[in-house]
């Protein structure tokens, strides 16, 4: 079930995962993985790397680009393969950020939501109704869904109240539990000085910082066999205000 954390702390060949981290599989799976060879263990790492091949890849219902053919699945993997790469480049070299077009940025932030452990869907340019993400997960046998709104805009334009206001009509017109509106440029000292009781509780801000710690995330939990312990919505939420 998405968003669900099973106890996965068990030693193997050894080593537990570190504190706040579980195993991403189970024992029983890891033994497979292990007879089927798909497990390699680095002479130099304590930190087991899994093989991972095409058919392992999720299948992305939503993207842009569909053909029986065949053809969009290796499209679908070339496109991947940039959005992990533009990830990776953000969480090692943070100013990489303002060099991603505003529309890759929704994108890669698709690729680091799904990775964490979200259903996601992205919009389409010009009929997003508002926001430009929707992430869902279980919690507690609870669907909980969350908008994301990103604003990537060049300096010094930031967003300002007015952006929040209406993104925040649009979590209440989506019944959504909560919204995340991330700005690259940060936003403007009305907003953070000015929201209300209720927009804070609706809607949770985060900057550029916001972006590159989930950029990071992503490359953690992409190159290791463990995962953050923590629920889904703090991982989030967290580092915003």
């Amino acid at each position: 079930m998405p968003g669900s954390k099973p106890p996965l702390l068990y030693e193997w060949q050894g080593i537990l995962p570190p504190r706040g981290r579980c195993w991403r599989i189970t024992r029983e799976r890891g033994e497979e993985m292990e007879a089927d060879g798909r497990v390699i263990w680095p002479k130099r790492s304590r930190l087991p790397r899994m093989k991972r091949y095409l058919a392992d890849l999720p299948d992305h219902r939503n993207d842009d680009v569909l053909d029986a053919s065949g053809a969009a699945t290796k499209i679908q993997l070339v496109l991947r393969k940039a959005l992990r790469a533009i990830a990776s480049e953000i969480a090692r070299t943070p100013r990489a950020l303002g060099a991603v077009e505003w529309r890759d940025l929704e994108r890669v932030l698709r690729e680091v939501f799904e990775s964490i452990g979200f259903d996601t869907r992205l919009t389409r340019p010009g009929r997003d109704g508002g926001f430009d993400l929707e992430v869902s997960c279980f919690e507690e046998g609870r669907k909980e869904v969350y908008l994301v709104e990103v604003k990537h805009w060049k300096p010094p334009s930031r967003p300002g109240m007015a952006i929040v206001s209406r993104f925040t009509e649009v979590v209440i017109a989506e019944r959504a539990d909560r919204g995340l509106l991330l700005s690259s440029s940060g936003f403007t000292r009305e907003v953070i000085r000015g929201r209300s009781e209720v927009e804070q509780q609706l809607v949770r801000i985060g900057s550029d910082s916001k972006i590159v710690t989930l950029c990071q995330l992503y490359v953690r939990n992409g190159r290791g066999a463990w995962l953050s312990t923590s629920a889904l919505p703090e991982i989030l939420f967290h580092g915003t205000i």
